[in-house]
């Protein structure tokens, strides 16, 4: 099967970033082409979601990883900082593997 010639499309105003991410993803190479995982959830599907990883026990990363920054974080911060003093109000965000 033939490759498909990929079409460039003019920029408007409406182009958002998430238009960005996915005008990338499609040109990548035949198998490697990807969309954001955002299309892919509505409302309830992010819901469904949330409380598989948070509250199923048979989903273990997130409790694992819960599990590690509560009983490392004070190091991990203190390692992320090179031994400075952490300053007040400030917050380490996990984003997550994805």
């Amino acid at each position: 099967m033939a490759e498909p010639h990929i079409v460039q499309l003019p920029r408007t105003e409406v182009a958002t970033p998430l238009c960005d991410d996915i005008i990338k993803g499609l040109q990548k190479q035949r198998g490697q082409r990807t969309l954001p995982t955002i299309l892919l959830y509505d409302e309830q599907g992010l819901r469904l979601y949330d409380e598989i990883t948070t509250k199923a026990p048979e989903y273990y990363p997130f409790l694992s990883e819960e599990e590690v920054l509560r009983k490392h974080g004070g190091e991990i911060v203190r390692l992320m900082h090179g031994g400075k003093p952490v300053r007040d109000g400030e917050v380490v965000l996990e984003l997550g593997a994805g």
